[in-house]
């Protein structure tokens, strides 16, 4: 009898027996394996368990509910987290991850603002770049040019560290300065991009692809 034999009874009964604490730790080794649907069920059958690990729960249900093409279901647990959760520090992931999926489905913009916003300040210098490159894609979305154009400036002046960051904000703001006629000053950004990364890197070539589209 193979070890898989062995271990189908045993998952079943897991399913049935184990409580919240085992549960979940069955939940992290089904959404390793990328088994996204058997994780759904022992995250649910845990969360019905009891409130340990509840912030958790919510978390990688929505990683798990993205991970299986239901976004909306994805959505609702990150907001949950957050409003249940909203001084944890795990709710600062969920914010920068519901930011980001809003602005990824081209979707409620002002929801996505209003959740980036709050958190700005909060966390790492890290989680503060991401979360201001998504306020910006959020505020371009609302049609708010100037502000997506103030965001991706603080992004490359004062988070130079993070190069892939800053540049692909340098990228964006360009392509905002052509469309409000500030030609030489989007110019002035692609070189920097070129001079920083070299010709063969591939923001350098966008950067170069960019310039040729817009005749600069």
């Amino acid at each position: 009898m193979t070890r898989v034999t062995y271990l189908n009874p045993l998952l079943t009964w897991l399913k049935t027996h184990l409580n919240t604490k085992f549960t979940f730790a069955l939940e992290i080794v089904e959404a390793t394996k990328g088994n996204f649907n058997s994780a759904l069920f022992f995250y649910t059958k845990a969360l019905n368990l009891g409130i340990t690990f509840k912030k958790e729960i919510y978390y990688n249900l929505s990683i798990s509910f993205k991970n299986t093409g239901q976004v909306d279901s994805a959505l609702i647990y990150l907001e949950k987290l957050i409003d249940e959760f909203p001084d944890d520090e795990i709710s600062l992931e969920a914010s920068i991850n519901l930011g980001f999926q809003l602005v990824e489905r081209q979707i409620n913009p002002e929801k996505a603002i209003e959740v980036l916003e709050k958190i700005i300040g909060i966390g790492t210098k890290t989680q503060d770049c991401e979360a201001l490159y998504w306020l910006s894609r959020a505020y371009m979305l609302s049609n708010d040019l100037k502000m997506a154009l103030a965001t991706l400036k603080r992004i490359y002046t004062y988070y130079k560290e993070f190069p892939d960051w800053r540049d692909t904000a340098k990228l964006d703001a360009a392509k905002i300065l052509v469309y409000f006629n500030y030609r030489e000053m989007a110019k002035n950004l692609y070189y920097e991009i070129i001079k920083s990364r070299g010709q063969n890197d591939p923001l350098s070539q966008e950067a170069l692809n960019q310039m040729e589209f817009f005749k600069l």
